[in-house]
């Protein structure tokens, strides 16, 4: 998460304007710790805490492995997953996948 949080503000910053929404995911139990992890980082999307790690029920069986973590999928605009990705995410290939989706709009 460390390693790829500054690339995804940068792409979430870059196609912004033509439609991307970056979402992220805290399952850190100290909920004092998961703000200062966003605000050390420069997080400018939201992120959802949960600890409990209910929400990760609700993704869809077969899209991600949750017990690798991180990981990254991406939602089109009719709310299908279009992509998913295991482990760190870099900014080049996170850029890549949204640019290639948004470009068969």
């Amino acid at each position: 998460c460390r390693a790829e949080m500054p690339g995804l503000v940068r792409v979430q910053k870059r196609y912004a304007d033509r439609g991307l929404r970056v979402l992220g995911y805290n399952a850190e139990a100290n909920e004092g710790a998961a703000r200062a992890f966003v605000a050390r980082y420069g997080v400018t999307y939201p992120v959802l805490y949960d600890p409990s790690g209910h929400e990760l029920l609700r993704i869809p069986k077969g899209v991600v492995n949750p017990q690798f973590v991180p990981f990254t999928f991406l939602v089109d605009k009719k709310g299908r997953v279009a992509a998913s990705m295991a482990g760190a995410v870099s900014e080049r290939r996170a850029g890549a996948v949204v640019g290639e989706l948004l470009a068969e709009e």
